[in-house]
């Protein structure tokens, strides 16, 4: 009888957590830049990568880090600076880049 009450108790807990998820990333306005070439990061909140504006985007964000080769580089200050959804980028070198953002719990 306890097994069943837990087993129905974790069911339930399982599908609050599911039913408030939700997805945030980062895309930027195209993927193929040359070097000095502006573009934009834009943030998105939503489910099923369908994309609502992530709102207080300054507030909830913690950390966001560019890797290019073996250099890793905190660009938090210029990721928050802006309030507009719009996130203003150029890149110096060629090559690949990562970008990763970790955010505060909400």
């Amino acid at each position: 009888m306890k097994l069943k009450q837990i087993s129905l108790f974790s069911l339930a807990l399982g599908l609050c957590v599911i039913s408030i998820a939700h997805e945030y990333w980062i895309a930027p306005s195209k993927y193929l830049v040359q070097a000095s070439e502006p573009f934009s990061f834009n943030c998105y909140v939503g489910e099923d990568f369908k994309p609502e504006v992530w709102a207080r985007r300054k507030e909830r964000t913690l950390l966001v880090s560019r890797f290019h080769l073996a250099d890793k580089t905190n660009i938090t200050p210029d990721f928050v600076s802006n309030d507009s959804v719009k996130i203003p980028m150029t890149l110096k070198d060629p090559g690949n880049y990562l970008f990763a953002l970790a955010s505060k719990p909400s």
